[in-house]
């Protein structure tokens, strides 16, 4: 879709909107775009949401924008800045001229705004990255290196998510366990969960948070019921906030968490279980 409507491709969409969680290729996926408009001849400006405060600020970071003929415009993290997303259907898209070409990328699905509103939805599409397919996966580790004995252990711990893949390998070769070669036996080590859980989470979640995650990782699929066991009064709360979070999918009867996630969030709850036992039981903050 992009390359087509860089070609000039009246039925392609002039704005695309890119969603996934944090680790899924989102940026790369833009900076490969930019190359591909400026061998195309565009003159691109590429913006990063989460570095500034206010619309008003990114409109002076991208200069004369409104003034160049075919434009490609690549705004990444664009939920990162609050109100960025109206302000750029309402006032900086449609001064664009007509051969603009726009992505746009952040971790949450787009505002309904997008495809809900009769004239945006004619001229915008949203995608959600998919996870890599296993050959996908493969190219990625031929990249990096990875032994073929050790991949079977890591992009079934990994799960198709790019960042994941990255580490886990980084991870598989700088400690290769001795009967790798024969069978593959390989686990992330306690650092490489622990990186994981904090660049998918995020910034350290709380106590209440934390079991709110447990309980999605051992689920399969959570409902509000699920957590009410678990954390009580605070289940609805719970259940909305883990609504919002983009490593959790809408299926019927609840909520599923991505694969990869499950298998961080199930390492570290264990890893702090033993924790606790050689402490002699004592209770930790999370969990």
């Amino acid at each position: 879709m992009f390359h087509s409507a860089l070609s000039g491709d009246r039925e392609a969409p002039a704005v695309q909107y890119l969603h996934a969680m944090t680790g899924a290729g989102k940026s790369a996926l833009l900076r490969q775009f930019a190359l591909d408009a400026a061998r195309a001849g565009r003159t691109v400006r590429e913006a990063d949401g989460s570095r500034f405060a206010a619309p008003r600020a990114l409109s002076a970071a991208l200069g004369d924008i409104e003034d160049l003929t075919g434009p490609v415009l690549l705004v990444d993290q664009v939920d990162r800045c609050e109100g960025l997303e109206p302000w750029l259907r309402e006032c900086l898209l449609p001064s664009l001229s007509e051969d603009a070409v726009v992505v746009l990328a952040g971790r949450r699905r787009p505002d309904p705004a997008w495809t809900a509103d009769p004239g945006w939805a004619r001229h915008a599409r949203t995608h959600r990255l998919a996870r890599l397919a296993d050959g996908e996966a493969d190219r990625l580790l031929d990249g990096l290196g990875l032994p073929r004995p050790l991949r079977v252990p890591v992009k079934a711990f990994a799960a198709g998510h790019p960042l994941a893949l990255r580490v886990a390998a980084a991870d598989a070769l700088a400690r290769p366990v001795p009967s790798a070669d024969a069978t593959g036996t390989w686990t992330p080590a306690p650092s490489t969960t622990s990186f994981l859980f904090g660049r998918l989470v995020g910034p350290a979640p709380t106590a209440l948070r934390r079991r709110t995650l447990a309980v999605a990782a051992a689920a399969g699929v959570v409902t509000e019921g699920c957590l009410r066991t678990a954390v009580g009064s605070q289940a609805t709360s719970a259940f909305q906030w883990l609504r919002t979070r983009p490593y959790m999918t809408p299926v019927a009867g609840g909520l599923r968490m991505c694969e990869v996630l499950i298998h961080v969030v199930l390492a570290e709850r264990a890893r702090e279980g033993e924790a606790r036992a050689t402490r002699g039981g004592q209770n930790l903050p999370y969990w």
